[in-house]
């Protein structure tokens, strides 16, 4: 069972509400973090790392000797990471999404494939019944997903909860799609309603079973309980704007450790994932 935990914007309370199921589960567990463009897991969990591997794309590199200036590799790149010159072409790696199209199309074979580092991917343990990796995205890097991907590949613990990135786009979705269960995180914030809406229409594509988490609760969530009835989203948990967990969060406390009373509300999330309950 792989649940991955999302929000529609940054800030909602995802790793606070990640870490908190993991730490919560009486079983083994393995906890994935996924936001790879600001990894903050560890700050919670402190984990013991055991090793990281660096991971690669292949990135074109020309051959100036070969080069005709056909120009066939920059009028197949849809992401403009070749430009055309006279008699030659410019190469922006940065921009390279790794399709391999440009070695495939150019006559004179005159790129050479070379290795890029994107990222890194870090193994550790916080426990004996919990597992830590996380996936970190280069200073400057572009290639989320690409780095996200390789993260997810050869997942095998039997429970495991994933820290997504936030929004509606590629990298949720490459999330989602490895996912068995939703578990989203909302704020009843104009703003933050929005961004849930737009997070939530990717779920039907995915056809997963999902469910909510409200957090910062301040006032009237009637507009927010009212979508997620329409779309059959059932409300897990509430958790009522508090300031002493705002202020121990920050200090890299989990909610287990702010308040024990949240061990059996999210053991509670729990029976409701793993029994099936909350389909859409």
């Amino acid at each position: 069972m792989i649940v991955s935990v999302s929000s529609g914007k940054g800030g909602a309370g995802k790793t606070l509400i990640s870490t908190s199921l993991a730490l919560s589960y009486d079983g083994k567990i393995e906890i994935i973090d996924c936001d790879v463009e600001e990894p903050d897991v560890y700050l919670f969990l402190k984990p013991d790392i055991e090793r990281e591997e660096s991971v690669y794309i292949e990135v074109p590199e020309l051959i100036k000797d070969k080069c005709t200036g056909c120009h066939k590799c920059a009028e197949l790149c849809e992401y403009n990471a070749i430009m055309k010159l006279k008699g030659s072409v410019l190469i922006f790696e940065n921009l390279c999404h790794s399709c391999g199209g440009c070695f495939l199309v150019c006559p004179e074979d005159a790129l050479l494939k070379k290795k890029k580092e994107i990222g890194k991917v870090k193994y550790g343990v916080i426990s004996e019944k919990l597992k830590f990796k996380e996936g970190r995205l280069n200073i400057g890097g572009t290639l989320t997903t690409h780095l996200i991907k390789e993260v997810l590949k050869n997942v095998n613990s039997e429970i495991v909860v994933i820290d997504g990135p936030p929004g509606s786009t590629c990298p949720s979705l490459a999330v989602m799609e490895k996912s068995d269960y939703i578990l989203f995180v909302a704020e009843a914030s104009p703003y933050g309603i929005s961004d849930f809406k737009r997070v939530v229409e990717m779920v039907p594509g995915t056809k997963k079973r999902c469910g909510v988490v409200i957090n910062k609760v301040n006032g009237n969530i009637d507009e927010l309980e009212e979508y997620c009835r329409e779309k059959g989203i059932q409300v897990l948990l509430k958790i009522t704007f508090d300031i002493n967990i705002a202020r121990e969060g920050s200090r890299g406390k989990n909610l287990m450790e702010i308040d024990e009373k949240y061990k059996n509300k999210f053991l509670k999330i729990w029976e409701k994932i793993l029994g099936g309950d909350n389909a859409r």
